[in-house]
């Protein structure tokens, strides 16, 4: 296949177009610096020069390629606006061969249980845009949505990033949904091959917020206020302090995703 990726350097996109070129597919990432050109090369594939917001760009490429990915965000004020028109102008390039576009499971707020695909969305502040977005993404008829737990790995990702030094909400018994970034992935590449209007969540186990700071920092965890984890990180302190749990069933059962990661708190204390 001939795939074009938008954040195919990011964190998750360079797994993903990483495994494409590994079975063999023509890969083409968006690139929109010298430096990440020369990222794009060092993973095999070709680069495609623009941005987010270079619609014309978009368009092009997706219109020769056999099927795309959009995994690029702005992550600022703009994000809901550039994410939108990004994948219109995907989705028309790509005309009716597969687009798949990233969710995320925070939109499903506290899940009170375990949560699937089905279940009513009550997304917090952070990601209130992504229900309209997706609404247009889908009702076009060529999309397949991936929604990811909050990745982690190598490092890298939220995880690092709010709880590197230990510090956990109140008692830290919300829990939160994770998924390792290679089975994040690999299963943005499985759904190159889903239905036309299917939607897949993937978390493979939930992990109280408590015992995720301990790994990270074994004798060093500590509890923070609702304040303070505000004045900390922000409108992340939200999303991160939900309580979520998910079936990924679907995915394993349409896509024959098997997550490889499944001990969450042992790699994360490595």
């Amino acid at each position: 296949m001939k795939v074009f990726i938008t954040g195919g350097t990011g964190y998750i996109g360079s797994h993903v177009a990483r495994e494409l070129v590994q079975r063999g597919d023509d890969v083409r990432v968006l690139a929109r610096s010298d430096d990440r050109a020369r990222q794009v090369e060092a993973l095999g594939a070709t680069p495609v020069r623009g941005s987010l917001t270079d619609a014309d760009v978009l368009r092009a490429a997706a219109g020769d390629a056999d099927a795309a990915i959009h995994l690029a965000n702005t992550a600022d004020a703009q994000a809901g606006d550039v994410d939108r028109a990004a994948a219109a102008a995907i989705q028309e390039g790509l005309g009716d061969r597969t687009y798949v576009h990233t969710g995320g499971a925070w939109v499903y707020g506290n899940t009170d249980g375990e949560a699937d695909e089905d279940t009513e969305e009550h997304p917090p502040a952070l990601t209130a845009w992504r229900a309209a977005n997706e609404a247009e993404v889908m009702a076009r008829g060529n999309a397949v949505l991936v929604m990811p737990g909050v990745v982690y790995g190598e490092g890298q990702g939220l995880i690092a990033l709010t709880y590197g030094d230990g510090r956990y909400v109140g008692d830290g018994r919300y829990r939160t949904a994770l998924i390792h970034v290679e089975d994040a992935a690999h299963l943005f590449v499985l759904a190159l091959d889903g239905l036309h209007g299917s939607r897949f969540i993937g978390a493979t186990e939930s992990v109280p917020g408590r015992a995720i700071a301990e790994a990270v920092r074994p004798g060093g965890a500590r509890s923070e206020t609702p304040a303070e984890a505000q004045e900390r990180l922000g409108p992340l302190a939200e999303v991160m302090t939900l309580d979520q749990q998910f079936s990924s069933a679907r995915a394993r059962e349409q896509l024959g995703w098997e997550p490889r990661h499944r001990d969450a708190l042992s790699e994360l204390a490595a």
